[in-house]
């Protein structure tokens, strides 16, 4: 190429950098006007579509406008939310607070009163009385971050000046697939975060769907291809519609999906909060790793190294073990592993407390590192960083103590951040005149019935020393006039084969409440065990009564009448149970026998083959069906059936001393 070639392609490059600047510049241009034409349209902005991972089937707004222009929680999400109200437009002179998140910022097991939010309420006036400062609970039950994030979009219309974010633990809640969104890199995810607000993508979106009304495909559907999950509008969880704990399975891949969610929605609501004009401070989610057996332990997938331990349970009594001996280090580590290994994760797990971190750092959000702070406080009360009771009701709900705690450093990360005018003596400790503020909203009985109802949850997913432990303290609190919490310590009492000390709970909660058609069932149990039989009849048939379309309380009724040699009623009751679908192996052995002590023996036999037919291992109906066969002569049948009930339960010795007798009657001919 000659030089005046080489000069002249020289000066036409930057001619074309110059007119795909322009273009570029033109199409920016009219992507702005078309946002400023639909704007004036009325077209609202895609916030809600700003998810790419999950899509919901409507929204009810969470707060609604009474006839004083008063907003207040809606009525019909009071299940779920604090009852919270607050003036739109917001008051001059007036720092307003939303704090947003799960149960934790809710206030369980308790409610807002006692949450950290008004301990920060009543604390912030006392450090600044030059200012009003509103702090709205915003906190939803059940809460994940995904539909936290959904709460802040509605409220960045009502002049927010701060979110604080306490989230983590309920990101395994409910049941939802992720597309291969779960792929893509963060930083597109970022940049279709912040395209979903525009109203162009509002309008692009709704043309590409058909206008499809949200949530058009089932929870945990897959619907088109790479289409997110579309949950129900509100809270559904795996827990609510399952026999608890054991609906979880282990899933690597869609653990690391979910911290994927979750850290991706912790930047998006940093952002969106930063383009109303709010600031933002994070909490990194705490939990018990004392005193909290993990909800579902399960052993390493089939081909793991058997050398590392996956099993929460296991690992959970290991840390235990290591503390007890002095190895605080190992226990933590233990400890540690057992939380993020259980299977059914209802703390948040490391990854989830480490999003949290990573994020602050990366948006250079304030941070109050909750996990730490209680380490540090375990550190200096016990030598071990190692929070449990001292902190925790259960397995993430802080004690009154705890929120007194977070109110405190979440006031100091406020102040720090410029964000809270306290004044320089400021003392970081909690001001005398406050702490009575709090503690009076809090009378026995309200305690009482909140750590009673936590003993349900809790004894529900199958951790009955942590309930009856809960139950015991309320039972302290409330005294003895609740029928329900000695109800619930007969159950643990009964599910730890303390029968007699099960008796006597239900024989309180009876007396104080003689409607109580499940404490009288679960009392005639206890005592067609431990006796008497007299008082066992009385109970089963206070259930019967109670509940006249219950099988069960039938089926009790006969059986308690077949111990008590009432064979023709119990016949009666039995057959009941049947006509109302009960149909276990267990009813049609004990209608045989009723039968067979009513001379009935071709009936019984007919019973005693439905029994082992329902459940060809129920070891007392081969038994009894052996020895109506021993008594026809059919000797060889009857040995078979001995064998099968041996087969099923080895140590039954009536059915080992009835074989070894049909040997003999065999060997001599019968």
């Amino acid at each position: 190429m000659s030089a005046s070639g080489a000069n002249q392609d020289r000066t036409r490059r930057p001619s074309r950098a110059r007119k795909a600047l322009i273009q570029l510049a033109i199409v920016a241009t009219l992507l702005v006007a078309l946002e400023l034409v639909l704007a004036a349209a009325g077209v609202e902005p895609g916030s809600a579509g700003g998810d790419p991972y999950v899509g919901f089937a409507g929204n009810r707004p969470l707060f609604q406008r009474d006839d004083s222009g008063l907003l207040r929680t809606d009525p019909e999400k009071l299940n779920l939310f604090n009852e919270q109200s607050f003036r739109d437009p917001k008051p001059d002179n007036t720092t307003r607070i939303f704090t947003l998140g799960g149960s934790t910022t809710y206030g369980r097991p308790y409610d807002d009163r006692t949450s950290f939010s008004a301990w920060l309420r009543e604390l912030l006036p006392v450090g600044d009385p030059t200012r009003d400062y509103e702090v709205i609970n915003a906190g939803g039950i059940s809460y994940a971050s995904y539909r936290v994030a959904v709460v802040m979009e509605e409220l960045l219309a009502y002049e927010p000046d701060v979110f604080v974010i306490y989230s983590g633990h309920n990101e395994f809640l409910e049941q939802r697939h992720y597309s291969a969104l779960a792929e893509t890199p963060r930083p597109l995810l970022r940049l279709f975060s912040l395209l979903s607000r525009t109203r162009l993508f509002s309008v692009a979106r709704r043309l590409v769907s058909g206008d499809r009304p949200t949530g058009s495909a089932t929870v945990g559907a897959g619907g088109e291809p790479g289409a997110p999950a579309q949950l129900a509008g509100e809270v559904q969880t795996l827990l609510d519609n399952s026999l608890g704990p054991e609906q979880y399975t282990r899933d690597d891949e869609l653990r690391d999906q979910v911290v994927a969610h979750f850290r991706f929605n912790l930047d998006r609501m940093v952002s969106m909060a930063r383009d109303a004009g709010a600031d933002v401070i994070l909490v990194t989610p705490a939990s018990a790793l004392r005193d909290c057996l993990p909800f579902k332990g399960e052993d390493a997938p089939a081909g793991a190294v058997p050398a590392v331990e996956r099993n929460a349970r296991r690992l959970y009594e290991q840390g235990l073990a290591l503390l007890a001996a002095g190895d605080t280090e190992g226990a933590v580590t233990a400890l540690t592993r057992a939380r993020d290994e259980d299977v059914c994760p209802l703390r948040a797990v490391s990854p989830i407390v480490a999003a949290t971190r990573e994020v602050a750092a990366a948006r250079d959000v304030p941070l109050v590192d909750f996990v730490d702070v209680l380490a540090d406080a375990m550190l200096a009360r016990s030598g071990h960083t190692l929070p449990g009771a001292e902190w925790f009701l259960d397995h993430v709900h802080p004690t009154l103590d705890g929120h007194r705690m977070l109110g405190l450093h979440i006031a100091g990360a406020l102040r720090r951040a410029e964000l809270w005018e306290a004044p320089p003596n400021w003392d970081p400790r909690l001001p005398a005149q406050v702490a009575p503020i709090i503690e009076a909203r809090v009378d026995a009985e309200f305690q009482g019935f909140a750590l009673r109802n936590l003993a349900k949850v809790l004894g529900w997913a199958g951790k009955d020393q942590e309930a009856a432990n809960l139950a015991r303290r309320s039972q302290e609190l409330l005294g003895s006039g609740d029928a329900e919490t000695w109800f619930l310590l007969g159950t643990f009492a009964s599910a730890d084969v303390r029968l007699d000390e099960a008796v006597q709970h239900y024989r309180a909660a009876v007396a104080i409440d003689p409607g109580y058609a499940e404490a009288w069932f679960n009392l005639g149990q206890a005592l067609l065990v431990t006796g008497p039989l007299d008082e066992a009849g009385t109970a089963a048939d206070k259930a019967r009564q109670l509940m006249p379309d219950a099988a069960r309380a039938h089926l009790l009724v006969g059986l308690v009448a077949s111990r008590r040699g009432l064979h023709a009623e119990a016949e009666q009751a039995l057959a009941r149970a049947l006509a109302l679908g009960e149909d276990s192996a267990a009813l049609h052995n004990n209608l045989g026998l009723a039968q067979l002590r009513q001379d009935r023996a071709s009936e019984a036999r007919r019973s005693f083959e439905r029994a082992i037919a329902r459940d060809p291992d129920y070891a007392k109906g081969h038994y009894n069906l052996a020895l109506l066969l021993m008594a026809a002569g059919d000797l060889d049948a009857a040995a078979g059936h001995l064998e099968r009930a041996l087969q099923s339960a080895p140590d039954y010795t009536a059915a080992r001393h009835k074989l070894a007798e049909v040997r003999e009657r065999q060997q001599a001919g019968g």
